[in-house]
């Protein structure tokens, strides 16, 4: 074969084997996958409608974006590894009626928690958490717009 010839075979295997590689790359982006997470709501007794679906389909890591909107009702992820942080950055979006939070400092005593809530039934709030995970004291924030 000619160098003529062998060139655009070449460039054509080349850009089939990048297509693949991303295919199956973004095949594996699922929480079933992911090293870091633990889907809590997986781990119940009795697992509720859509928990396996939000474990194994990429859309709630789409665009290697945390998605916890993707799939029916509470989402709950718990980070598998111990992280030091003196603070943490995060954006994200609150449809009318939901909440978002965030536990950190857990330990045999319990540890604390924050909400961040367009929910009047779960106001945003500083919140203490007991050894079973339980909130047992809350100190109410002003509400989001």
């Amino acid at each position: 074969m000619s160098m003529k010839r062998l060139v655009p075979v070449l460039v054509l295997t080349a850009l089939c084997a990048l297509l693949w590689a991303q295919v199956v790359l973004s095949s594996q982006n699922t929480l079933f996958l992911h090293p870091d997470w633990q889907v809590d709501k997986r781990m119940l007794e009795m697992a509720p409608m859509g928990a396996d679906e939000f474990i194994i389909t990429r859309t709630p890591l789409a665009g290697n974006t945390l998605r916890l909107g993707t799939w029916w009702g509470y989402q709950a992820l718990t980070l598998k590894r111990s992280l030091e942080a003196r603070e943490i950055d995060f954006r994200f979006r609150l449809g009318e009626g939901a909440e978002v939070t965030v536990l950190w400092g857990r330990s045999d005593a319990g540890g604390t928690a924050l909400r961040l809530s367009r929910s009047a039934e779960h106001p945003s709030a500083f919140l203490r958490v007991t050894t079973a995970g339980a909130f047992d004291r809350r100190q109410l924030l002003a509400p989001l717009e």
